[in-house]
């Protein structure tokens, strides 16, 4: 297997995971 792909996919998913720390971040500051 090829390792740059594995770091893309691996960039890909630490994005998600920022996308929703930061969305659930947001919902804890409205209540």
């Amino acid at each position: 297997s090829d390792p740059e792909v594995i770091g893309e996919d691996e960039y890909h998913v630490g994005q998600l995971v920022v996308i929703s720390v930061k969305k659930a971040a947001r919902e804890e500051q409205r209540e």
